[in-house]
């Protein structure tokens, strides 16, 4: 997601329900939101009002996995921290062929 004040849509991200996750990336917000949820109603409760927000969706990469799951862990789910810590090594892993085939 873009916006013109991507900082105060992340706190607002963070209130919101429908909001799984949200992470500042630069000037974008990568949201993690429930699947049946659209587009505009997502922009409509983090930047309402803002003619130059939009948001792309994109495939959730091994990396979201991994970030998801030790929040869970942090906050005392029921995922194993060593599971997030495979499954983050075997993101390493995929990163690295996939560097050394293109190459």
């Amino acid at each position: 997601m873009t916006c013109a004040n991507p900082t105060e849509a992340l706190a607002r991200a963070r209130r919101a329900a429908v909001v799984r996750d949200a992470t500042l990336f630069g000037n974008t917000l990568h949201v993690l939101a429930v699947e049946d949820l659209a587009a505009d109603a997502l922009l409509a409760e983090l930047a309402a009002g803002d003619a130059t927000a939009s948001i792309r969706p994109v495939a959730p990469t091994l990396e979201d996995v991994f970030v998801t799951l030790a929040a869970r862990s942090r906050a005392g789910g029921t995922v194993n921290g060593f599971l997030a810590i495979l499954l983050k090594e075997f993101a390493h892993i995929r990163r690295d062929r996939e560097r050394s085939s293109s190459r």
